[in-house]
């Protein structure tokens, strides 16, 4: 091939990579294109490539492309090269055969960067977790634990500031064997690296996966470098502890800010007050709510629906209105959230004709009509056994320009099955299918067992119902579950037609 069509094939596989692939065989094709070209392109033409097969999952058939560029075509591995490498030898849960070429690289000189480091941490610590769950054997956890603690120095060494997710398994992983203090090492080493909002993504991260001591460690340990994350990394704090059930745990962070001159904001308190309310202590967030207030403090929005959701909950309906009375006497005019918690607890009440009211007069006041509002009023009329009213509300939507979702739809099918409307929930389901409207969370599985009982008798709705619901089965909209059942009712329905034709 002569050396301009060399050229334009390696901008033709340029473009391609940036556009992606849609089957394998079209980056194997341009692969054994650019094997063929004269001269043979460097490593760095290949890797787009193999790197796009990754994404396929052909991660033994890179290795082994790789391994014919350098043996049969003296084409050797650069950096970018032994990153992908590496990767897919994670991959396939051969990490000693990964840290093979990290140790070749380093024989070769390569200088490597926290880049080819943080690939190497991340398929460390991912094969560490399939041995966890049992998919991955013959592979010894300790050794495997103890290449990515060095790894993760390495990075940090680099001055590098690790994947939030790879290194806070690694940490939750060293915690949970025993091995804090290196777990401690690593995270001084990051928090010296200094990059703020990466340190308080990894506080978040802490916090979610139920973590939050060692949260508290690093909010303490930057505040003790000058390198403080305030306010909102005390929160996170406080929100792991309320989330792990944990108030009392949450309102000592809150006395250590007092203490360490952080000063909280009505934010912290609302994630106290919503603690309180969570754990059943209704009484203990209000004393919180007079406390706040005689600090200086204005509630919000959030404080108000937070409580008020709470009042409802714990069957407090007329402590409820006094709050909200005292909201409005504060200039805070409710939202979305406070009036769908105010309408929550007056129809778990029972109380329609003052949940309609209200509903009414904040429409008046401008708030625009909203489908989550409307999908609070028909799960309540549902629940009460108003099925009918809950119908008549639905068909009204159209008249204030609301559209109904797929979850709207699934709440009339509930209340209907609920109280043995069968026939009528037929009816809804085919009407969501029609609308386009198919939600997963409908009950699916106890409708199609209606059907497949009467399908003589409601051929052409089931048929129409079936065939567009088999037709989502490759789809996001339907669990695999209920494939059998529905070709099932599939054969029955052909059988069905031909005894009818």
């Amino acid at each position: 091939m002569p050396r301009t069509q060399t050229l334009k094939l390696i901008t033709a596989v340029k473009t391609q990579c940036k556009s992606s692939f849609k089957f394998m065989e079209q980056p194997k094709l341009l692969f054994i294109r650019l094997l063929n070209s004269t001269p043979l392109p460097p490593i760095s033409e290949f890797n787009p490539l193999l790197a796009s097969m990754t994404k396929f999952k052909e991660f033994v058939t890179v290795i082994k492309l790789y391994r014919l560029l350098e043996t049969r075509f003296g084409v050797s591995p650069d950096t970018h090269s032994y990153s992908i490498l590496i990767d897919c030898c994670c991959r396939v849960d051969c990490p000693d055969v990964g840290f093979s070429f990290l140790g070749k690289m380093m024989k070769e000189g390569y200088e490597f960067d926290g880049v080819t480091l943080k690939v190497v941490l991340s398929g460390v610590v991912r094969v560490i977790r399939r041995v966890d769950e049992g998919v991955c054997e013959n592979v010894c956890k300790e050794s495997l634990v103890g290449e990515a603690v060095r790894v993760g120095k390495e990075i940090v060494g680099y001055g590098y500031m690790p994947n939030v997710v790879g290194f806070g398994s690694l940490v939750k992983k060293l915690c949970r064997l025993g091995r804090w203090s290196e777990g401690r090492v690593l995270l001084d080493g990051v928090m010296g690296i200094g990059v703020v909002d990466r340190v308080s993504g990894l506080v978040d991260w802490f916090c979610k996966e139920g973590m939050v001591r060692e949260a508290e460690y690093v909010v303490k340990a930057m505040r003790d470098r000058g390198k403080g994350l305030g306010v909102v990394g005390y929160g996170k704090v406080m929100e792991g502890y309320c989330l792990s059930g944990k108030v009392a745990e949450a309102l000592r962070v809150l006395h250590q800010m007092e203490r360490g001159g952080c000063k909280p904001d009505i934010v912290c308190y609302n994630i106290l007050i919503n603690g309180y309310c969570k754990s059943g202590k209704v009484k203990r967030a209000l004393e919180l709510f007079e406390d706040i207030r005689r600090k200086g403090f204005a509630p919000n929005t959030i404080t108000y629906s937070t409580l008020l959701d709470g009042l409802f909950r714990a069957n407090s309906p007329r402590l409820a209105k006094g709050l909200l009375k005292d909201m409005l006497d504060h200039g805070q005019d409710p939202d979305v959230v406070t009036l769908g918690s105010l309408l929550r607890g007056l129809c778990y009440g029972g109380q329609f004709r003052q949940a309609f009211a209200l509903q009414r007069a904040v429409e008046k006041k401008g708030l625009p009509p909203n489908i989550v509002i409307y999908n609070i009023l028909i799960d309540g009329l549902c629940n009460r056994g108003l099925v009918k009213e809950a119908g008549e509300l639905f068909s009204r939507l159209s008249c204030k320009n609301i559209q109904p979702t797929g979850h709207t739809y699934t709440i009339m099918i509930n209340g209907l099955c609920k109280h043995g409307k069968d026939e009528e929930a037929f009816d809804w389901l085919v009407k969501m299918v029609e609308s386009g409207c198919l939600s997963n969370c409908a009950p699916y599985g106890v409708l199609l067992h209606y059907v497949s009982d009467k399908l003589d008798q409601h051929f052409p709705l089931s048929r129409t119902f079936v065939a567009k619901l088999y037709g989502l089965l490759d789809s996001d909209g339907i669990s695999d579950s209920l494939k059998d059942l529905l070709e099932n009712c599939l054969r029955r329905l052909e059988k069905l037609r031909l005894q009818t034709s």
